[in-house]
């Protein structure tokens, strides 16, 4: 059987979201929620890039917050509230993590669609913030919230998951949860013919090997 719930397995993005966040918070920490969020619009491959490029990660960073700036430079009103956001996010995104979320950059970036008023009322109580990163995860992994938000997976999906796990665990049982987890972002149909062409499926495990090094996670 596969060990573990779905719901803590994490994917590539956001592996790299919050090995990008914490780099970036090195040099801009003001700035770094939204200098991140910019930068994973890149994709995947890029921000693989730019983690195992210091100088490339810099020139990226450096952009984004000519970008950042220039916007603030046309309204200062908007400066101001980009500023406070970005505050705001910083503290969001270090209790979201406290409280052991395995989705902590998407999480924070949700909650930040609510209004500052709101997201001030989520920090002075951590029983509203716990019960608003539940719902977040609950919409963020499409779930059904029953039974503490557990995820009810399709169980075509949970079968082909065991398969996975099977296959992966024999050249990777430290990692078999997690490369499983990723290979779960596919849909059925994907999985299905990944497990009926080897070659292809370990091309996939090689990638997912490559996400998780990048990301200076234990191998």
């Amino acid at each position: 059987m596969l060990p573990g719930d779905y719901d803590h397995l994490p994917d590539a993005k956001q592996i790299l979201g919050e090995h990008l966040f914490t780099k970036v918070e090195e040099l801009y920490p003001q700035q770094a929620s939204h200098i991140t969020g910019i930068l994973l619009e890149a994709g995947n491959q890029e921000v693989m890039r730019m983690l195992q490029d210091e100088g490339l990660l810099r020139r990226r960073v450096e952009g984004a917050k000519r970008v950042i700036d220039e916007e603030c430079a046309k309204t200062e009103g908007n400066c101001l509230e980009a500023s406070a956001k970005d505050s705001l996010g910083e503290q969001l995104y270090f209790q979201v993590q406290q409280l052991g979320s395995h989705h902590c950059a998407k999480v924070t970036g949700m909650l930040l669609e609510l209004s500052p008023d709101t997201i001030n009322s989520l920090l002075a109580s951590p029983q509203e913030l716990q019960r608003a990163v539940r719902k977040a995860t609950a919409t963020l992994l499409q779930e059904q919230p029953e039974d503490g938000y557990r995820i009810e997976m399709d169980e075509e999906k949970q079968e082909l998951g065991e398969e996975l796990y099977c296959i992966i665990e024999e050249a990777h049982p430290e990692l078999a949860s997690k490369l499983t987890g990723m290979l779960l972002e596919m849909d059925a149909t994907h999985l299905r013919q990944l497990l009926d062409h080897p070659d292809k499926l370990n091309e996939k495990v090689q990638l997912a090997l490559e996400t998780l090094k990048a990301a200076c996670l234990p191998t």
